[in-house]
């Protein structure tokens, strides 16, 4: 028998449909990483002076923060990945150290804007700190509180299938489908909010977005086809 074609002709099962869809998904992170991380830097600097960020940045690692926790690590790589990306991939750092330089070169004037933009480099930098370390945060609550949240809700709501299926119960795709939107809808959210927020904010608010996530899982699990 052959295999199902999508609506681009491909075979669901051959491997460039594979390749695609893998591609897709990358470019889908790429994007909405790089969504959030203009955003987050965009409100720092916007609503922040220096001074505020500052004192911004050593609340998050501060005694708060654990020295070797999985966020303290995250953030750390992180924040090298962007610091790497905005100043050594665009050679600001170099420019900007850069010594005995010839007045007519091209470097020389382009040193000579940065050098007068020098704070703002200096707000970036910490801005970035802050998103890196808020993103470790994120991905070490992700890695788990939050999957143990989501499992406990997912077998729960797979359990209230059951009972649905065998009871004869209404059959709703609306829910289920207004469940996975707003599930995508409360990530991208809190994530914009959680990143660009230029006050400080504990990390105990997570447990929150943990258990609104929790809700929408359970109400996919509960709602999706009876019968598979």
């Amino acid at each position: 028998m052959s295999a199902k074609k999508n609506k681009h002709g491909v075979n669901d099962g051959s491997a460039i449909f594979f390749l695609i869809k893998l591609f897709k998904w990358l470019l889908t992170i790429i994007i909405l990483f790089s969504s959030l991380s203009a955003i987050a830097i965009t409100s720092l600097m916007y609503f922040c002076s220096k001074k505020d960020l500052i004192v911004l940045a050593s609340k998050y690692i501060g005694p708060k923060m654990s020295k070797y926790g999985l966020e303290q690590f995250l953030g750390e790589k992180i924040y090298n990945f962007l610091s790497w990306f905005v100043f050594d991939l665009t050679k600001v750092q170099k420019i900007l150290t850069k010594k005995n330089i010839s007045p007519d070169d091209l470097d020389s004037k382009v040193q000579s804007v940065l050098v007068q933009n020098y704070d703002q480099f200096i707000k970036l930098d910490l801005s970035l700190h802050i998103i890196s370390v808020r993103m470790g945060l994120l991905i070490a609550y992700c890695c788990t509180v939050l999957v143990i949240i989501t499992l406990l809700a997912l077998y729960d709501g797979l359990m209230a299938r059951k009972i649905r299926t065998a009871c004869l119960g209404r059959e709703s795709s609306t829910m289920y489908h207004q469940a996975k939107f707003l599930r995508s809808g409360a990530v991208i959210f809190t994530s914009i909010l959680f990143f660009s927020w230029p006050k400080y904010l504990d990390p105990v608010w997570l447990i929150v977005f943990g258990a609104i996530f929790s809700i929408f899982v359970w109400l996919q699990a509960k709602y999706y086809k009876k019968y598979v």
